[in-house]
């Protein structure tokens, strides 16, 4: 059972939380009110306050045009032993119907092995210093994620990271993103 002093503890906890609502409300009101009549100051861009100076107008920064990117770009991870079965299959499977699924489909496709093999049509990216025999991989996975942000980051806007035994449905994949 409650005792008086408990019952009026809550009374004012709700009391003050209603009285700090209401302030809050009255000054995101006032800020709007504010806003609308032109009250509030504008930041002015000068020259000085922009790295490159350029300005378009009187207190408007000049945007540099972004570049175009590709859309999806597509690291599979695989190892010398497999470039002849896994990677080979994947490349006569999913990775082939890229163009023909979309020809401009903005998705290049990037196997990492220590592999000398040109019997597929993606580019193999070796990289120095990591070994294929090592087991778990994470040395080699985080080489090629290093990889892929300081070589493609800028070029594409998603990344996938999946191993040689996998199969993607592209076009659910590009749906999806």
């Amino acid at each position: 059972m409650k005792t008086a002093k408990q019952e009026r503890k809550w009374y004012w906890q709700a009391a003050i939380g209603v009285l700090i609502g209401w302030l809050l409300g009255q000054t995101v009101i006032k800020m709007e009110n504010s806003c609308k009549k032109g009250k509030i100051l504008s930041v002015d861009y000068t020259s000085e306050n922009i790295p490159n100076g350029e300005l378009d107008a009187p207190g408007r920064i000049r945007q540099k045009p972004r570049r175009k990117r590709k859309f999806l770009y597509v690291a599979m991870m695989s190892a010398d032993k497999f470039v002849d079965t896994r990677v080979k299959t994947a490349a006569q499977t999913w990775a082939s119907s890229l163009k023909t699924w979309n020809k401009d489909s903005g998705v290049d496709v990037e196997i990492f092995a220590q592999s000398n093999y040109s019997g597929i049509p993606h580019h193999i990216v070796k990289m120095p210093g990591i070994s294929d025999n090592v087991y778990p991989p994470q040395k080699k996975s985080f080489s090629m994620m290093r990889y892929v942000h300081d070589h493609k980051v800028n070029d594409y806007e998603w990344f996938l990271r999946l191993d040689d035994d996998a199969y993607v449905h592209i076009g659910n994949c590009l749906q999806n993103l």
